[in-house]
């Protein structure tokens, strides 16, 4: 080989040799460029895992409010510059003054509440000391409230039977709902509503009437209060045709354990809450545990007027097509606020969609301000107007700035904080539609409210018994809801109405509703703080 030949072949393994080395550096290109991304995945399946063990920490431990802590200063002084308001009583139509509201001032302790109505004793304290000559100069008191452990009174009838030749006089014995049960209306009465609307399964209750010397039956007590439900169907049916009624409705449905005979676990069932803000009455509906579309169709199938909800899709799929000229939907801003605020902790542009909700929230405290004097509270009309004069341009700019995070591409769709800007701009077609009335609210938390008793139920008495128990549960759940509502005693109520059903006029069912009830004696109405 003469050197010319050893220089080509030299040359030729130098350039096989480079093409190595580019394959070489082209493989190492492309295996950093997949590590990368491996990488950025990985980051974002660590940044979920996070931000959900964040969420779940927060629902056991954290606090239930949705509060923001601390404002911007643009919503601090949306806040305290909201103007207040106010009217002539006799010129509702008259221009709606304006004036700032201040912030206000660090109050005083406030006085100890005295609850009127209550049964009073008094103890007087007399010295010790002999005050034979003594002068009385003042007299000083304290309050203190005792308790008095319940009992239960066995009540004795004895008529008396007189004769006079063939004729025999006697009084009839007091009628009763349940044949050859023990338990009078009260009794009965505080049993179920202990149950349903204090969420006191009946085993516990049993274990506090053994304390105080009656040892019944779980299964004698239970039949009672099926008993009981059966015989108030008809309140049931007529309270369900009155809620149907209003023209504006709340919905909203949660879960319910059921357990099915034959079958070693619960069924997941689902009861739906309806409410009539107007009339302040509301019915839950148990149709076969079923969350389907159908059974809101049933609720609804006879009903004009408008509805709030959250996103699930059977409500919005309600207002469209030939439902929708007769059904307008309005969607609910604090379904629209929790999904931001479970999406702050991993992502602080959440904050920004938060600030913009307070804002609209601070138009509605000037709106329905509790502590502003009855005379002086805004009509629908001026709520109405009020709302398109501070509302529409918030509402504008909290568009906007949705748009705008929806064409980020720094906003993974998947992310928490991306799936509360896709849930925000989806429902927002129906938010807006809260401005057509000043009756309208901007969100649906009636409806959530009356939705914690059955929450509270579950969690005491972990099932209900058949689909036949569920419907008893709903049932009884929009009596004792209804009575919360218009802040009257239940188990005043449904002793009072179980006694007078059988003899009322069932034409006129409705005068026995929560709503418009009147006891027949003049009983005293204990108010529910707790709703």
């Amino acid at each position: 080989m003469n050197d010319k030949d050893l220089i080509q072949h030299l040359t030729m393994l130098l350039s096989a040799k480079d093409e190595q080395i580019s394959s070489l550096s082209r493989q190492i290109e492309q295996l950093s460029l997949s590590l990368s991304e491996s990488h950025k995945e990985t980051q974002g399946i660590v940044s979920e895992l996070s931000a959900t063990i964040k969420k779940l920490s927060k629902q056991l431990y954290g606090s239930r409010s949705e509060k923001l802590s601390k404002l911007s200063t643009k919503a601090k002084e949306d806040i305290v510059q909201a103007p207040v308001p106010e009217h002539e009583v006799n010129q509702q139509d008259s221009a709606i003054e304006q004036q700032p509201v201040v912030e206000k001032v660090k109050q005083t302790k406030p006085q100890r509440r005295v609850y009127e109505g209550l049964e009073e004793r008094v103890i007087v304290l007399e010295p010790l000391e002999d005050t034979t000559g003594a002068r009385l100069l003042r007299e000083e008191e304290i309050i203190r409230y005792s308790y008095i452990p319940p009992k239960i009174i066995r009540t004795i009838y004895k008529r008396l039977i007189y004769g006079n030749g063939d004729k025999v006089f006697t009084a009839p014995f007091p009628s009763h709902l349940i044949e050859r049960c023990l338990a009078d209306n009260s009794l009965l009465a505080a049993i179920t509503v202990n149950k349903f609307g204090y969420h006191i399964p009946i085993q516990r209750q049993l274990e506090i009437f053994k304390n105080i010397g009656i040892d019944w039956s779980k299964s004698t007590v239970n039949s009672w209060v099926v008993r009981i439900i059966q015989i108030l169907v008809p309140i049931f049916e007529e309270l369900e045709k009155q809620v149907i009624k209003s023209p504006y409705l709340n919905i909203d449905e949660t879960s319910i354990p059921i357990l099915i005979k034959g079958e070693s676990k619960t069924k997941k069932g689902y009861i739906w809450g309806v409410v009539s803000p107007e009339t302040g009455l509301m019915s839950f509906k148990y149709d076969q545990g079923s969350r389907s579309s159908k059974v809101l169709e049933d609720i609804l199938e006879n009903y004009s007027g408008t509805i709030q909800s959250d996103g699930y899709a059977a409500y919005k799929n309600i207002g469209k097509g030939k439902n929708g000229k007769r059904i307008r939907r309005i969607a609910c801003l604090a379904h629209i606020r929790r999904a931001f605020f479970e999406s702050e902790p991993t992502d602080p542009r959440a904050r920004e969609g938060l600030e913009y909700i307070s804002r609209l929230y601070s138009v509605e405290r000037a709106c329905y301000d509790p502590e502003r004097p009855p005379d002086k509270k805004m009509t629908e009309e001026q709520i109405k107007q009020y709302r398109l004069t501070h509302s529409v341009p918030i509402l504008k700019e909290f568009y906007r700035w949705l748009q705008r995070k929806s064409r980020d591409e720094s906003v993974l769709p998947r992310s928490s904080f991306g799936k509360a800007v896709t849930y925000a701009l989806n429902e927002f077609p129906w938010l807006i539609n809260y401005l057509r009335k000043g009756s309208y609210r901007i969100d649906n938390n009636a409806a959530e409210r009356v939705m914690r008793a059955p929450v509270l139920g579950r969690k005491n008495y972990m099932f209900c018994g058949e689909h036949a128990g569920g419907k008893r549960a709903a049932q009884i759940y929009s009596l004792i809801a209804s009575c919360k509502m218009n802040n009257i005693d239940p188990i005043a109520y449904l002793e009072d109405i179980l006694a007078r059903l059988m003899d009322h006029n069932h034409l006129k069912l409705h005068e026995l509703l929560p709503n418009k009830w009147k006891p027949l004696e003049d009983k005293l109405i204990i108010k529910d703080p707790q709703f």
